[in-house]
């Protein structure tokens, strides 16, 4: 999840390449993948928000979410079993995440 999570969600809500996102919205990127592994480590799982944005590094410039190409083609999104896991997980363990909450309410609208 804290890997794919923000993936999904900034790719699709901004419509960027990893490699973009990695440049115009890293703060963002940054501020998700911490957020999210705050409620993966509230969940029992292991999660390190450096391996991961080392590992978002490594990604291809030009590679795509598969819900951001889901949203370009026009099909329905993989909205909830993504963005609405990490929601209800963060709000079962009492965990703020207010990038995400955003991210899901703008690709929700």
């Amino acid at each position: 999840m804290t890997f794919l999570a923000p993936l999904a969600l900034l790719t699709t809500r901004y419509g960027l390449t990893a490699g973009d996102l990695r440049t115009q919205r890293r703060d963002e990127l940054l501020a998700l993948i911490e957020e999210t592994a705050a409620v993966s480590r509230a969940c029992g799982a292991p999660a390190d928000v450096e391996a991961t944005l080392r590992f978002y590094d490594r990604l291809p410039a030009g590679m795509k979410s598969s819900m951001q190409r889901d949203a370009e083609a026009g099909r329905p999104l993989e909205l909830d079993a993504i963005g609405g896991a990490l929601l209800r997980a963060a709000k079962r363990h009492g965990v703020e995440v207010p990038v995400a909450t955003r991210l899901v309410t703008d690709l929700t609208t």
